[in-house]
């Protein structure tokens, strides 16, 4: 309830560490007279648990702050998928930069109709796809050293659309 946490410092709540960074947001607050976000995390019940703080200052009706309401809302579940979502990342760009197969993403300029015909789209592509990203296995197929100086290439310099083998790769993932 509000009466049991009203007039209470983080000391109270909180191991010394975790009170002490929440006690420096609340004389931020009061010196500043301005609001502060945060992250928190804890350790409870042998799991770690994150709260997003919002501290938020009141005024007397001269403008004085004279208390500080806290909003504490659980962001573990939040969290936990950022981490989830940061591991997965690591394991595909571990996939990529290991391959020994060159490997290579394209993005458009501007976006391609899917019903448009496959010709066009294939003209499309040459003209506003570009290297958005590759391995370096895919940077040495394409003769430079360094993916830096082919990435943001037009998909038409480093493939010449007049090359057959391209044209039909192409034409096989449209389709």
């Amino acid at each position: 309830s509000t009466d049991a946490v009203r007039g209470k410092t983080p000391y109270d709540f909180y191991p010394p560490a975790v009170a002490r960074r929440m006690m420096e947001r609340l004389y931020q607050v009061i010196a500043t007279g301005k609001s502060v976000s945060a992250e928190t995390q804890l350790e409870w019940q042998g799991e770690s648990v994150w709260f997003l703080d919002q501290l938020s200052p009141v005024r007397n009706p001269g403008g004085d702050v004279v208390s500080v309401v806290t909003i504490s809302r659980n962001i573990t579940e939040r969290k936990r998928g950022e981490e989830r979502l940061r591991r997965s990342e690591e394991r595909y760009r571990a996939f990529i930069e290991q391959s020994a197969d060159g490997i290579w993403r394209l993005e458009m300029v501007r976006p391609v109709p899917v019903e448009t015909p496959v010709e066009d789209q294939i003209r499309f592509i040459f003209e506003f796809g570009y290297l958005a990203e590759c391995n370096d296995v895919m940077v040495r197929m394409l003769g430079h050293e360094t993916q830096e100086s082919v990435i943001g290439t037009p998909l038409g310099i480093i493939v010449p659309p007049e090359s057959e083998q391209s044209l039909e790769g192409l034409r096989r993932f449209i389709q």
